[in-house]
């Protein structure tokens, strides 16, 4: 929903204004990453342990990227795990 607030104050003729969105239960945000390296990057999705630990990626689960380019650049470890990796408007319409 923040997002949508910022979208509607910065791009106020691109975006339809209509009611806000109410969940039925509360749940965790998104979390964006703008630069990480790959290491970082492998840190925060397997856990401290790499050496013990893979990626794993539940049902409800996604990495979004901006282009099929950036998803080639993930990290071996991401492309190789069970991740499921989509662009913005492949995810479109997919929101619970």
């Amino acid at each position: 929903a923040l997002i949508v607030d910022l979208l509607k104050v910065h791009y106020p003729a691109s975006i339809d204004n209509l009611a806000r969105e109410k969940a039925l239960f509360e749940g965790p945000g998104p979390i964006l990453l703008s630069t990480l390296d790959e290491t970082d990057l492998t840190y925060l999705l397997s856990g401290s342990d790499r050496s013990n630990s893979q990626v794993e990626f539940g049902a409800n689960q996604v990495i979004l990227v901006r282009s099929m380019q950036d998803k080639e650049k993930l990290p071996p470890e991401i492309q190789a795990s069970n991740a499921i990796v989509m662009t913005v408007p492949q995810a479109k319409g997919l929101e619970a």
